[in-house]
């Protein structure tokens, strides 16, 4: 009967066009846009999200990196909704979605090799905003994976917004950001590790994250998750 009355008084709109619907109707579900398999580095098809070998480095130490969806007018609106307008019960639909999203890519993680974890907000943001967006998603994501969640990464430095930078600007921003929180002890040097994160765009947080845990774990596979990235454009030069 509660469940009713709210569904009667405040009825679900469509978080991409407003339709008094679901958190997405049926036509913006459509508009959603999968990522094709890339290499993360040089953004090249790369199947099963693979690090081409030659991509590899210190700086990009990432094996893979999944994503769900390009970022487009419709995600954008989504995610725009979930952190500025407080829609906490998002994180089940989007978590929902992502593992949907990875089941019909075939793409699985032994619960015991792994666990997950989530690019952490600085303390002062958080409490502006009430929540960390990913760090929700993530856990209703590992919930359905049946991985482990721990918070690996607490952040020390507040960093302006990642959108305002420049390409060498995002890097020097998200510099000593990261340090090993205190759940990170209890981690076998060698355990796989997923790092999510909402939107990448040229990944300097990402890198950022996973080589301030390689200080500590330096054996442990690092692989990332993206919901969002945007095209990639490719140049001829």
């Amino acid at each position: 009967m509660i469940n009713f009355i709210e569904s009667f008084l405040f009825p679900l709109e469509c978080y991409g066009c407003g339709k008094v619907s679901s958190n997405l109707c049926d036509n913006c579900n459509n508009r959603l846009i999968y990522s094709i398999p890339e290499c993360y580095v040089c953004r090249r098809v790369s199947s099963g999200f693979i690090t081409h070998e030659n991509c590899l480095s210190e700086k990009t130490p990432y094996s893979a990196v999944f994503y769900g969806w390009q970022y487009n007018s419709i995600t954008r609106k989504l995610l725009h909704a979930y952190k500025y307008r407080h829609a906490y019960k998002l994180s089940e639909f989007i978590s929902g979605l992502l593992f949907e999203r990875f089941r019909r890519l075939n793409i699985s993680f032994n619960s015991e090799s792994f666990v997950i974890t989530s690019i952490p907000l600085h303390s002062t943001r958080e409490k502006e905003r009430g929540f960390n967006q990913v760090e929700l998603i993530c856990k209703g994501f590992a919930k359905r994976l049946n991985i482990e969640y721990t918070p690996i990464l607490e952040r020390i430095k507040k960093t302006e917004s990642q959108s305002l930078q420049s390409k060498k600007g995002r890097v020097q921003n998200v510099r000593n950001s990261f340090q090993l929180s205190t759940s990170s002890k209890g981690l076998e040097n060698g355990k796989g590790i997923l790092i999510m994160d909402d939107v990448i765009t040229t990944g300097s947080t990402l890198n950022a994250a996973a080589q301030e845990i390689l200080k500590g774990l330096p054996n442990s596979e690092i692989l990332g998750i993206g919901l969002f990235r945007g095209k990639p454009r490719f140049s001829d030069n």
